[in-house]
């Protein structure tokens, strides 16, 4: 791992972080070096516990942790903000390939670029309703959309998931809301397939003993898309892919396997979250997942 670290730890490659964190974070250039140390510390955990970036090229390791740490995302566990993948990729002027590092924000790592540029004040937690719950969706006299939701408690033996919301503050303090159902879920998976070259859906998509959606990653979707055409703070740069768990690698095929261990852990996260009663608000329309396939991603500039 100490090669492909190498080029973010050059004399010249720091004293471009610790200026970076000194801007953004409006802080001393001693106190951004530290910064900078805790986020190398991170970034090299992250990688060894996934058992990828050694055979990855040097610029893509780089780009990908400078990309990140320009944004203002961690790569800390805690934080969760980002997901680490590869990706072969076709040489420039060349039929062979190479793998690259790429990164693309988790739900929690979109929520901050939302919140950092100022879209959202606040995101609930995602409820999630069941077939044998009270649901309807209806429009208030002000001609906002809103929802009641009374759950059977408790649940019916077999429920299945029907429908799943959350509820967003605007800077406005006004609240709205999302809501994905059964219909846009299963037109997702089948989105997956295709994209995936008819090898089969993400396996989340009926990963549940019943063949339905897991939960966890059901909540991760409807954040996803929750704050889909919300404003986040810019990034710029060729190191992010979105949506990866909706991609499989053209050469590789085992990608998808490394994808579905991402997914395993974020449903973990999300399936662990307190339960918060939600709000009241304005619904948000369902739209198709921006994917982007490797063959169109370029290497990173060089430091």
């Amino acid at each position: 791992m100490a090669n492909e670290l190498a080029i973010i730890e050059s004399q010249n490659a720091i004293a471009k972080f610790v200026t970076i964190f000194s801007k953004s974070q409006k802080v001393s250039s001693e106190r951004a070096l530290g910064m900078y140390e805790v986020a190398k510390f991170d970034f090299k955990k992250q990688l060894l516990e996934k058992g990828i970036g050694s055979d990855c090229t040097e610029i893509s390791v780089g780009g990908v942790f400078l990309d990140v740490t320009r944004s203002g995302m961690s790569f800390s566990s805690i934080e969760n903000h980002v997901y680490l993948m590869t990706r072969s990729v076709r040489k420039p002027n060349s039929d062979g390939y190479e793998k690259r590092l790429y990164f693309s924000p988790t739900p929690d790592g979109k929520i901050f670029l939302c919140k950092k540029a100022g879209s959202i004040k606040e995101i609930e937690n995602v409820e999630l309703v069941y077939d044998c719950d009270e649901f309807a969706v209806y429009r208030k006299e002000d001609g906002m959309k809103t929802v009641t939701h009374k759950q059977k408690i408790p649940r019916a033996a077999g429920a299945k998931i029907i429908a799943a919301y959350v509820f967003m503050t605007l800077p406005s303090n006004k609240l709205e809301c999302f809501v994905m159902v059964k219909e846009d879920w299963e037109r997702l998976a089948t989105y997956s397939n295709k994209q995936n070259r008819d090898k089969g859906a993400n396996p989340l998509y009926t990963s549940m003993p019943d063949k339905t959606i897991d939960p966890g990653f059901l909540k991760a979707k409807v954040i996803s898309f929750a704050l889909k055409n919300k404003s986040k703070a810019k990034i710029v740069s060729q190191n992010m892919v979105e949506e990866p768990e909706e991609i499989v690698d053209d050469i590789e095929h085992e990608e998808l396997d490394d994808i579905t261990a991402e997914d395993l852990k974020e449903v973990e996260k999300e399936n662990n979250k307190p339960t918060l009663a939600p709000a009241q608000p304005e619904l948000a329309n369902v739209t198709e997942p921006e994917l982007v396939q490797s063959e169109d991603l370029n290497p990173a500039e060089p430091f």
